[in-house]
């Protein structure tokens, strides 16, 4: 018959291994802080002046990939939703 237990941890408290020293971390690899502001002003001018073509395409860009997501994690709910918004954007009269 062989021995099978398991040894008991020993009571002595283990030091934590030492964690490496913190170093600053760069979002992008050379990236200067000056063109991280002209990236900036050159955004507010475009929103200042694209506000609404960025705001629809935005919508829009998050209307089909949640749809899309939507198709793909639950076909037959995505097929519902479908059928709906093609009977909106159907126009004109209804047939009888």
């Amino acid at each position: 018959m062989s021995n099978r237990l398991v040894p008991m941890p020993t009571n002595k408290p283990q030091r934590p291994a030492k964690a490496p020293e913190a170093q600053p971390a760069a979002a992008i690899a050379g990236l200067q802080s000056w063109h991280t502001f002209a990236f900036l002003i050159v955004i507010a001018v475009l929103w200042h002046y694209l506000r609404g073509l960025l705001i629809v395409v935005g919508f829009l860009a998050g209307l089909f990939w949640s749809l899309n997501w939507l198709c793909r994690r639950f076909p037959r709910t995505g097929y519902f939703v479908l059928i709906v918004v093609r009977e909106l954007l159907r126009g004109g009269r209804r047939r009888r």
